[in-house]
């Protein structure tokens, strides 16, 4: 799951991506929301009732240097990145209470 804060600003943009119906269930296609600074939340199911709960979220600094890489996502310094890293915490602290 993507998690995006518009008052972050920055460029967010999707891209469809051409899958092989035959290995992916008959699905054709998915889509992929693209952004440094886009919030990651990765929830694992576990047995039982447990969800296991990650969130990553690229730092300015890593943005920056893999900017030459993926100029497609334009300029890192478009994003309020205080914004992003404040929204982050409040996640992870949002999670770990098991809210």
């Amino acid at each position: 799951m993507v998690v995006y804060y518009a008052a972050a600003l920055g460029h967010v943009q999707t891209r469809t991506i051409a899958l092989q119906p035959e290995k992916c269930g008959g699905a054709a296609w998915r889509e992929t929301v693209e952004g440094w600074g886009l919030i990651q939340v990765q929830l694992q199911y576990k047995v039982g009732a447990d969800v296991e709960c990650r969130v990553a979220v690229n730092s300015e600094k890593r943005a920056n240097a893999w900017a030459q890489t993926y100029p497609e996502l334009r300029s890192p310094s478009l994003w309020n990145w205080k914004l992003v890293e404040k929204q982050a915490r409040r996640l992870i602290r949002v999670l770990r209470s098991g809210a």
